[in-house]
């Protein structure tokens, strides 16, 4: 990768405790796959002017998954571009 130890070191932390939270994800399919449509969908219209990507944010009380959810649509987003990558080839 040409990364220093310690950069690789943090991308690993962060990947396994991703895949903590994610382990640990249950149900709200529904709400997963609103917000997975969500950051994937091109341009969108806000305040009268077009503009590319779109930013998310989750609010909740401590400790009600926020960032369990957080976790699991980035996985969800990660398998769907790996899977299409996939069948371009």
């Amino acid at each position: 990768l040409g990364l220093p130890g310690a950069v690789v070191a943090e991308m690993l932390h962060h990947s396994e405790w991703a895949a903590k939270k994610c382990a640990g994800f249950f149900g709200r399919a529904d709400l997963v796959d609103k917000a997975v449509a969500l950051l994937r969908g091109g341009s969108h219209r806000g305040g009268g002017s077009e503009y590319a990507g779109i930013s998310a944010y989750v609010v909740g009380i401590s400790g009600s998954g926020k960032t369990a959810l957080m976790a699991k649509v980035a996985s969800e987003m990660y398998k769907q571009q790996s899977s299409q990558a996939q069948d371009d080839d």
